[in-house]
């Protein structure tokens, strides 16, 4: 969080709105001839309609009940993004490596959980998820971690793996 801050904050802590007025015009200049994203684009075309995409910066929390999908939410983006060629580290507090792989290769495979859990796969489908698993292997661009030791550790863990993205569970 601290990486972020020094990142995205100016040299003083005041502010005069509108002094970098020359940023915006040239910022509306590049998203108006960029075909209306600045940052990369959701998964969704709704998210990509009335936002400018996810920028550098951009910190956002998925929240909702226990059993409401969370998890699967967070995967789905995560593979997502790593399917664009970025690095990604997933921080899971909830659930073991062990679970959050069987979750992720159900969505890059695009297979049912339980016939990934039981699998109950064809050749075919034992081969989708061998190809999968080599691809994730192969790329060393989907980090899972369980350091669980506060902001300290997830900085740390930041600073180790230097991701494009960081997602927490």
């Amino acid at each position: 969080s601290s990486d972020i801050a020094s990142r995205t904050s100016m040299d003083d802590d005041i502010y005069i709105a509108g002094s970098d007025n020359e940023y915006y015009e040239n910022k509306m200049d590049n998203i108006a001839s960029n075909g209306v994203l600045s940052g990369l684009p959701f998964p969704w075309d709704s998210f990509n309609k009335d936002t400018r995409g996810l920028e550098p910066g951009h910190c956002i929390y998925v929240y909702g009940r226990q059993k409401s999908r969370k998890t699967w939410l967070v995967l789905f983006m995560a593979l997502y993004y790593w399917s664009l060629g970025l690095k990604i580290l997933i921080f899971t507090r909830e659930m073991s490596k062990e679970e959050l792989m069987w979750r992720l290769i159900a969505l890059g495979t695009k297979s049912n959980i339980s016939d990934i859990m039981k699998v109950n796969l064809t050749t075919k489908g034992r081969e989708k998820v061998s190809k999968f698993l080599v691809g994730l292997k192969g790329s060393e661009r989907l980090i899972i971690s369980d350091n669980n030791d506060g902001f300290s550790g997830f900085k740390t863990t930041i600073e180790q793996v230097k991701p494009d993205m960081v997602f927490h569970d």
